[in-house]
C-alpha cells in the first residue's frame, strides 16, 4: 500500500481449483519479508466465486464466469490500475484470457503449474 511507487503495478493474484486468497498468505508474508520494510505495490487476492469466502450462487460455474470475475475485480475494485496477474492452477489460464481482455492494463503475467 501507501507509500510506495506510484508507478508500480499492482499484484492480482488468483488461485486455483478448490483453493482460495489464502493460498497466497506465505507468498505475501515472504514478499514483504524480502522489501525489509520498504512499501510495497498493494497486492489483492480473491476468491473465485464458489470457493473461499466468496458467494456461492446458484449458476454453473465455468471458466468464462470466472475469468469475468477477474476482469471485472480489475476494473472495478481496483479501478483500472496497472497490475501484474498471477494465476495458480485453473487461476493461471483465468488470468491468460482476463490479460488478453485488459489489454494494457496488464504490465505482466505470472503463471503458476498452470491448468
Amino acid at each position: 500500500g501507501e507509500g510506495h511507487d506510484p508507478e508500480a503495478p499492482c499484484l492480482l493474484l488468483v488461485h486455483g481449483f478448490a483453493a482460495s486468497a489464502e493460498q497466497w498468505q506465505r507468498l505475501v508474508h515472504q514478499l514483504r519479508a524480502q522489501a525489509g520494510g520498504e512499501p510495497l505495490p498493494p497486492v489483492y487476492a480473491l476468491d473465485l466465486l464458489g470457493f473461499g469466502m466468496s458467494e456461492k450462487p446458484g449458476l454453473s460455474y465455468t471458466q468464462y464466469v470466472w475469468e469475468a470475475q477477474v476482469v471485472d475485480f480489475a476494473r472495478e475494485v481496483m479501478g483500472g490500475r496497472p497490475l501484474v496477474l498471477c494465476g495458480n492452477s485453473i487461476g493461471g489460464g483465468l488470468s491468460a484470457g482476463a490479460s488478453a481482455t485488459l489489454g494494457d492494463q496488464v504490465k505482466g503475467l505470472i503463471l503458476c503449474n498452470t491448468a
